[in-house]
């Protein structure tokens, strides 16, 4: 009977020693480690904001007008660090505006144009309002909101005012004119390109498209076709003077401005005409002049050419017997269009003296 017992007491020991050893072996040892840090996004290192090979400060602005019209903030080390909405953002294309500039108007419209096809080469638009009508008072980003907006709707918008540091790029050295521009890698956040070093207006996209590209010296843009061989008009080729296309009076001409070359008409009307352009503003800026042959420039009565070059989808205008007219794009802008003229009947007679 202890044999048995024993026996019997030795098989439960056993029993539950085996238990115990497989309870242990479902257990694992130890933590498994925690996965590693993300390494800190630390902004690099800054210089005076004076031109290309300058490194622009982790700068921003308390309030700001984004790329859809809401009101936010924007803060460069966001921008630097790709945090959320600028995890894509290659460069930045600072541009500079003031209240008071005569040519603002007209730069601000052809940049806000470029802007949807900038940013799909993963740029990033910022309007910098320098100052107001008064050149001696820093705007709100209020009122640069007002400003810019009343040209395009693009893009985003600060004014200096509202700066973290107030007047950061007013202050600086990066600008010598207005309007202007500079553009900023956010590999390095350096500037790459300042409008105030160039004779040209920067070529925008070619920037874009190779921020890695020496652009210290840019050369004139590059034209960017919106319109084929296709769209233009039936008496192409009729680039330069001598083979302008007769332009008659009724039906509208379809036609389109789809290389660099501009189009020109002739006229052959003894009275009063008018002409009409219509286009889309929102692909390019056309304008329409008469032309004086001699020069090939644009015809000008007093202090202005006679023409159309307004910022709308119409460019109207009206002028007085046989002429030479030309459809050009602004800034290099690219097009189709409708061009039609229209018979006024004899001139007015001369009041007598």
């Amino acid at each position: 009977m202890m044999h048995a017992a024993t026996t019997r007491a030795l098989l439960v020991t056993t029993l539950l020693a085996m238990s115990c050893t497989v309870a242990t072996d479902d257990t694992p040892d130890k933590d498994p480690p925690a996965p590693a840090a993300e390494p800190a996004c630390v902004y690099p290192a800054s210089t005076n904001l004076e031109g290309v090979g300058s490194v622009m400060a982790p700068m921003g602005w308390t309030v700001a007008v984004d790329n859809a019209g809401e009101f936010t903030s924007l803060d460069l080390e966001d921008v630097y660090c790709r945090t959320g909405r600028f995890a894509n953002v290659e460069t930045v294309f600072f541009i500079l505006v003031t209240e008071w500039c005569p040519n603002c108007p007209d730069y601000a419209a052809a940049v806000g144009r470029l802007t949807p096809e900038l940013e799909a080469e993963n740029a990033m638009v910022v309007f910098v309002d320098l100052q107001t009508a008064n050149p001696e008072v820093m705007p709100t980003t209020e009122s640069a909101n007002t400003y810019v907006s009343g040209y395009t709707p693009n893009a985003w918008r600060v004014g200096e005012l509202d700066g973290v540091e107030p007047g950061s790029i007013h202050n600086a050295p990066i600008w010598s004119a207005v309007p202007g521009c500079f553009v900023v890698r956010t590999r390095d956040m350096q500037v790459i390109a300042n409008e105030d070093d160039s004779q040209f207006v920067l070529p925008f996209f070619d920037i874009a498209a190779d921020p890695e590209a020496d652009w210290s010296n840019p050369g004139a843009p590059s034209f960017r076709a919106k319109c084929s061989e296709a769209d233009e008009e039936a008496g192409e080729p009729n680039d330069v003077i001598a083979s302008a296309t007769p332009l008659a009076a009724g039906a509208a001409v379809d036609g389109g401005i789809c290389t660099e070359a501009p189009d020109f008409f002739t006229i052959d009307l003894a009275g009063d005409w008018r002409v009409d352009l219509a286009f889309s503003a929102a692909q390019a800026d056309l304008d329409v002049y008469v032309v004086n042959v001699a020069t090939g420039e644009p015809l000008v009565v007093g202090d202005a050419a006679v023409g159309s070059y307004g910022r709308t989808s119409l460019e109207t205008f009206k002028h007085s017997g046989p002429a030479t007219i030309v459809v050009v794009g602004y800034r290099g802008g690219s097009t189709t269009y409708a061009l039609t003229l229209t018979d006024l009947g004899p001139p007015a007679p001369t009041p007598a003296p």
